[in-house]
């Protein structure tokens, strides 16, 4: 189910004004199946996000361009989203992982898992690099939900580099 303002609402009445206390993820923040249907999106709500501002590096720039020549098809704009960051960002680690372990995959992919816990690579959405547990350790970009022009923007509040899958041991270090 697609959530609505009155969702919003409920949530706003729990933890306070949107503005001061609410924080949502990427695919909240950037998903337009989620953001769009709500009518007049809590202003002032921050996203938390693995992608940067629309066309913000260099790298970003040079990715929405190889997507789009890839995939003429499509809007430029589908680049940016979080499914195709994600399976792009998956695949380039898997990738890298799997050339520096000269395509070893015996013994239970072991020397595949020691080669990706010392890949370091910088993606569209800046630098990368797995930790002990495989998983991915970024920037994650703060943004605000806005509007401009009656629609939908976002204003960029900052960069928190180097976050990892316990948010600095806010939630936990088990794997």
């Amino acid at each position: 189910a697609r959530p609505n303002l009155k969702d919003w609402k409920r949530s706003s009445r729990l933890l306070g004004s949107p503005q001061i206390r609410m924080v949502v993820g990427t695919y909240v923040l950037e998903d337009s199946n989620t953001i769009v249907p709500i009518a007049g999106p809590p202003e002032g709500v921050v996203g938390a996000s693995s992608i940067p501002p629309a066309n913000a590096t260099p790298a970003m720039r040079a990715h929405r361009t190889a997507f789009s020549k890839a995939f003429p098809g499509l809007p430029p704009s589908d680049a940016e989203t979080p499914i195709v960051l994600a399976f792009n960002d998956a695949m380039e680690g898997l990738l890298r992982g799997v050339e520096a372990s000269d395509g070893d995959l015996s013994d239970g992919r072991q020397r595949l898992r020691e080669e990706l816990a010392g890949v370091r690579f910088d993606l569209p959405s800046g630098p990368v690099h797995l930790d002990r547990n495989r998983q991915a350790v970024r920037n994650v970009y703060l943004k605000r939900i806005g509007r401009g022009g009656g629609r939908r923007m976002f204003q960029f509040v900052r960069v928190v580099p180097e976050v990892e899958q316990t948010f600095g041991g806010l939630l936990s270090d088990a794997p």
